[in-house]
């Protein structure tokens, strides 16, 4: 007789699926010149948030026991956290503005940047970790997600600057 997946496995295979997938079915409103972050990453952030305090939950009610779950969980929770400050930032907090003259760039790990498109010597895209670093002669780098509405539109007003991408 055929075994089928337990109900979890499949609910895991479809949040993959749908965070793989998130940048064409989650497109956003586009607008020319503006780099938005997409909401749904900070809705991401707020679940891993309740996530961990659902674990923390659980640990205050004795429902994990023994010295060698403690540590786990303590690890999961510092995991979860991070996680979850890092989504919500990532999708609340990022956002930028870009013309023919400059680009300026805001995240709240390095703060704003603002450069000319005339300082820019290099542009590298990291598949790995789904960013373009846009790097300048004063040896400023800008970070911009993949993620963020308006990306694709930014490759290309790169593209007609003339600058090529790695």
């Amino acid at each position: 007789m055929l075994e089928f997946m337990p109900i979890e496995n499949w609910i895991i295979m479809l949040a993959v699926i749908l965070i793989s997938l998130y940048p064409t079915i989650f497109k956003g409103k586009v607008e020319v010149g503006k780099l938005k972050p997409r909401k749904l990453l900070a809705l991401f952030g707020v679940l891993t948030a309740g996530f961990a305090l659902l674990i923390l939950y659980g640990y205050f009610t004795g429902r994990f026991d023994g010295e060698e779950s403690a540590a786990w969980l303590i690890i999961l929770e510092i995991c979860l956290v991070g996680g979850a400050i890092a989504l919500f930032g990532e999708g609340y907090l990022v956002k930028g503005k870009y013309n023919d003259q400059y680009i300026e760039f805001y995240t709240p790990w390095s703060g704003l940047k603002k450069e000319k498109w005339s300082n820019l010597t290099k542009v590298n895209h990291r598949v790995l970790n789904a960013y373009y670093a846009l790097r300048f002669d004063n040896g400023t780098t800008i970070r911009v997600s993949d993620t963020l509405v308006g990306a694709p539109e930014l490759v290309e007003h790169i593209d007609a600057l003339g600058i090529n991408i790695d």
